[in-house]
């Protein structure tokens, strides 16, 4: 009898541990399905549209080729949009710009290689961001052309003419069970283009600007792109959605999407892109109070972006958004993913003479933090910001050398050093000159790309040869043009305890700078302080940023020393945090909690009636640890 209690007791606790098990397991099925478009809202009486923003060439997870191991890659976004039609009465793919520049795959191709996998993979609406002027305005203009999607802006304008450059937008009419539904998308550009870019892209051989955004003047910025949310109603439109790249935060004041956003009305979903940030949805109000749903993916396809548009039960228009950010075994077996995946191969293959080796690192060097999303580079200090300055101060032996943090694109991993790695960190190919300065132009530029902290600034100044403090109690006095150029300090620096070479910063003395071309040439990030300066190199000496890069590898044995193991860097830029970083982070923090609020509000039921796949696994740990001890110790106690 004792032994049968046993087996009998044994058997039960072994089945009931299975079943546990298999509780667990199909929790964790759920969750790998979780991009079924089934399961978040689509059907025939909805329409999903596919978004993505700042791809910056990232096509694959292959990260030699793309700079991103994270990447779910335009055979993802492909898979999503085969996946969708199933699910839905129609799929609409757009991008929000910075797409075609940003990997080797774009810059050798000036981006025609990538805008040709953009058509494989379908996307029907395009944006151009800021740095697909980098080919030039005559390469930009030809983008509409080579690309199967139209290309949107409400905003870009001939000012020869006073017409806008492309269609402001596109209506869009979708048949669906809940009957049509009418969408315009809106395209939005940056008035950042100007500073962020060449000026003279904008500009006639006697300087006179022939092409603009209208964002000299805040009040006809928002009323041009009113015109056009009125104008898509006015022909019929339902709804509208604006694909912008203008980016919520990091930007010119007024210019971000949720400037627009709350000076404008009628827009019901915005699209972003330029600040790189993951938004899955923030509840904004527009400027009669409506809501209006902010997102944005990210950067470089490691999320995908899905807008379901459908019907409630009352006929009224409704909107959800998700991030999708992993692909499952099924969804990498579908058609359109091998067939885009065998598409983006064969041009990576282009490629693979770059896989040369030049060196190695037994260090991560950042412009991310590890483990995260967090982008550090813009607005501190970083190891891989150390190097690469220092490459360029060796390489051309100056006093100081300054790398702006929106230069440095990836982060090299430890291990091996290919060509394409150093490629994919800095992927434009630019020009570094060597300039005679003073110490007051060296102060005002580091003025200008401090002057955002703490927000993210892609003009923040990496160095080398020089270290500085940024008081953060003291609020920014840059005084800047109404394209975003820098005019001058009109009160107290933030900057300061500047030292070159381990002696204080002199204003009036003349100091050797290495910089990039775009600073001296293009008043790249609005920096205008260098334009007049002698050149000891120049441009026209062609002295290449990777080949620096590899030629300081070289003086290092070819193997990055231990100087650099520390993601933060050696101490070359401090910031005092004060009051005002205080107040900025409880802002941020506030901001966080509301929009957590919301979702929460927003998806209360759904998570009383469907419990995450982490609570499920929390508690069904929890049982089974409690009753494999209750188990063992009735088994212990029978025996």
């Amino acid at each position: 009898m004792r032994t049968k209690r046993m087996k009998r007791n044994v058997c039960f606790l072994v089945g009931f541990v299975l079943l546990m098990v298999s509780f667990i397991l199909s929790g964790t099925n759920a969750q790998a399905a979780e991009t079924d478009f089934s399961d978040i809202g689509a059907d025939k009486s909805s329409v999903v549209v596919l978004y993505t923003n700042d791809i910056h060439g990232g096509l694959s997870n292959n990260e030699g080729y793309s700079g991103s191991k994270d990447s779910l890659g335009l055979a993802g976004v492909a898979a999503l949009r085969e996946e969708a039609k199933e699910s839905a009465a129609a799929v609409t793919v757009v991008d929000a710009g910075d797409a075609l520049q940003g990997s080797v795959v774009c810059s050798q191709s000036e981006g025609a290689d990538m805008l040709q996998l953009m058509n494989q993979t379908g996307y029907d609406y395009l944006v151009a961001g800021n740095h697909e002027f980098d080919y030039g305005m005559e390469r930009l203009l030809k983008f509409p052309e080579e690309a199967k999607g139209k290309y949107l802006a409400v905003n870009f304008t001939d000012l020869r003419t006073g017409e806008p450059v492309w269609k402001p937008y596109d209506l869009v009419s979708y048949e669906t069970e809940a009957g049509t539904i009418k969408v315009a998308y809106l395209g939005i550009m940056t008035p950042e283009n100007i500073t962020k870019g060449s000026v003279s892209n904008f500009q006639d051989e006697d300087g006179n600007f022939i092409y603009g955004f209208h964002g000299e003047n805040l009040k006809e910025f928002y009323q041009v792109i009113q015109a056009g949310i009125d104008d898509a109603y006015k022909n019929g439109a339902d709804m509208v959605i604006a694909l912008g790249h203008l980016g919520d935060t990091g930007v010119t004041e007024g210019w971000s999407s949720t400037d627009v956003i709350s000076n404008t009305h009628g827009i019901r979903a915005f699209i972003d892109g330029h600040a790189h940030s993951k938004i899955e949805e923030q509840s904004c109000k527009d400027l009669d109070g409506n809501k209006v749903i902010l997102t944005s993916t990210g950067t470089k396809l490691s999320n995908i972006g899905a807008l379901v548009i459908g019907k409630d039960k009352d006929g009224k228009l409704k909107l959800s958004t998700h991030l999708v950010n992993h692909l499952t075994d099924a969804e990498k077996k579908l058609t359109a993913y091998q067939e885009t995946e065998a598409q983006v191969n064969s041009i990576q293959e282009k490629y693979s003479k770059f896989l040369v080796v030049e060196g190695k690192s037994n260090y991560d060097l950042c412009i991310y933090k590890p483990e995260s999303e967090e982008r550090l580079i813009r607005k501190q200090e970083t190891n891989l910001g150390d190097f690469v300055t220092d490459a360029f101060r060796y390489g051309l032996e100056a006093d100081v050398a300054f790398s702006n943090g929106g230069n440095i694109r990836a982060d090299l991993p430890s291990g091996e050093i290919t060509y394409l790695d150093i490629m994919n960190v800095l992927p434009w190919s630019s020009n570094i000159v060597k300039l005679e300065v003073t110490g007051q132009q060296l102060l005002d530029c580091l003025e200008m790309g401090a002057r955002l902290w703490p927000e993210e600034c892609g003009g923040f100044i990496q160095t080398s040869g020089l270290t500085y403090k940024v008081d953060t109690e003291k609020e920014s006095t840059v005084v800047t043009d109404e394209a975003g150029l820098f005019q001058r300090v009109d009160g107290e620096y933030r900057v300061g305890s500047v030292y070159v070479g381990g002696e204080p910063l002199d204003l009036k003395k003349t100091y050797t700078l290495a910089v990039d071309e775009y600073y001296y040439k293009s008043d790249g990030d609005g920096m205008t302080m260098f334009k007049d300066c002698k050149a000891l190199v120049t441009p026209e000496d062609a002295v290449i940023d990777h080949d620096l890069v590899i030629k300081y590898l070289d003086t290092l044995g070819g193997e990055i020393s231990s100087e650099y193991e520390s993601v933060d860097g050696q101490g070359r830029i401090s910031i005092i945090s004060g009051k005002d970083a205080e107040k900025a982070d409880d802002k941020t923090a506030e901001k966080a909690e509301d929009k957590t609020a919301d979702k929460a509000d927003d998806k209360k039921d759904e998570a009383v009636s469907k419990p995450s796949t982490m609570a499920r696994t929390i508690v069904s740990i929890g049982l089974i640890g409690f009753l494999a001890l209750s188990g063992w110790k009735l088994f212990s106690k029978k025996n």
